[in-house]
């Protein structure tokens, strides 16, 4: 009653053709995130090329500009934490210890 069917695959056979089966998914899905990244650096590319080209100064100024703006964001948030920490622990009724 519990036969396999003459000329079915085992399920040792099922199990390798479903490994083989993701182990191929996941290459192909791995093959795919790496061209979005390298499409999406080569469309940013573009837009800071069209950008510049638009406010008539040089790429190279552009891309300081955003690291300028890049720097002071993260500057901002690490002050913004310190303050914070500092407020929090300064209105705590029970000091921690340790």
């Amino acid at each position: 009653m519990n036969a396999e069917p003459v000329g079915s695959p085992g399920m040792e056979e099922m199990r390798e053709r479903i490994r083989e089966a993701m182990r191929e998914h996941e290459l192909n899905m791995s093959e795919i995130t790496q061209m979005s990244d390298v499409s999406f650096l080569h469309w940013v590319e573009s837009v800071g090329r069209r950008i510049a080209a638009a406010l008539g100064i040089p790429l190279a100024k552009l891309h300081a500009l955003f690291d300028d703006m890049r720097s002071i964001g993260g500057n901002m948030k690490d002050s913004f934490r310190a303050s914070y920490r500092d407020a929090y622990n300064r209105s705590r009724k029970i000091k921690r210890t340790g």
